[in-house]
């Protein structure tokens, strides 16, 4: 593969390659601009009009692009498939008055730099230390969410992400834990 010096780039296009003009006359080139694949920022190119004009045989247009990203929240863990983070999925007996963690993939899969105000749940006995996170377009962040209880139960609770998901703002992850006696060993 030869490289001819010119970064090119995509999101701007035209119908023409070539255009033939007689003398005095005039054309309009119709320029597209695509930003469906872009991240959300600045962008800049220049354009150049190659012909055999000798006295101008390279004029140049300088273009420009402002991307507004959308950031897309998307969580998931690993431990079980379905719609409910059951955290006895992931740890086998959880006991009252001990602290239990499991971690969480936060992924952006915007083009625009994802912003989580806080994450939090009614209970305080569901909870997550990190708070104020920066997920920037097509990355993740692990977040590890924390559970404790003083009491045997089952326990079904709604952590809720909050963001700047333009719609799904509020991201809810619906939790299941079923907190068991700790054995009694003699």
């Amino acid at each position: 593969k030869h490289s001819d010096g010119i970064t090119e780039v995509h999101w701007i296009s035209t119908q023409s390659d070539t255009i033939l003009l007689d003398q005095e006359e005039d054309v309009e080139i119709f320029f597209t601009f695509e930003s469906e694949d872009l991240i959300g920022g600045e962008y800049g190119a220049l354009i150049h009009f190659l012909s055999d004009d000798p006295r101008n045989p390279d004029k140049t247009a300088d273009v420009s692009l402002r991307v507004h990203g959308v950031p897309d929240i998307s969580v998931e863990w690993s431990f079980n498939n379905d719609n409910v983070l059951d955290w006895n999925a992931h740890i086998d007996g959880i006991f009252p008055e001990e602290q239990y963690s499991v971690l969480i993939r936060i992924e952006n899969e915007g083009n625009g730099q994802l912003v989580i105000d806080s994450i939090a749940c009614e209970n305080e006995q569901f909870f997550c230390n990190d708070q104020e996170i920066l997920v920037q377009p097509e990355q993740h962040r692990t977040i590890a969410l924390f559970a404790t209880s003083e009491e045997v139960g089952e326990y079904r609770e709604s952590m809720v992400v909050y963001s700047n998901d333009p719609d799904e703002g509020e991201f809810e992850i619906e939790m299941r834990i079923e907190v068991i006696d700790a054995p009694d060993i003699q």
